[in-house]
């Protein structure tokens, strides 16, 4: 359907080539992904190989983390507990 104006024909192809970029760009930008992830999953099977070679990693807890909060609520659980039964 053409409405006889060349400058609406130009617009409507500016747009198309436009949109034809976007996805362009988006296939682009999945490929690149695809790849980072697929090397991120290679490091990971190389490291999950290590394991069982007796590799332990070492089990750090910083006075920040959750875990270093349970420990913490614990080990005062149980003072409180020696506490009460001492008494």
């Amino acid at each position: 359907m053409e409405s006889g104006y060349f400058g609406l024909d130009l617009s409507q192809i500016i747009f198309g080539g436009a949109v034809i970029l976007v996805l362009i760009g988006f296939a682009y930008w999945g490929w690149l992904t695809r790849r980072r992830i697929q090397s991120l999953e290679e490091a990971l099977r190389d490291f999950r190989e290590l394991e069982p070679e007796g590799y332990d990693e070492e089990n750090v807890v910083d006075s920040f983390s959750e875990g270093a909060r349970m420990d913490a609520d614990e080990s005062l659980a149980r003072q409180r507990d020696i506490a009460e039964h001492r008494s």
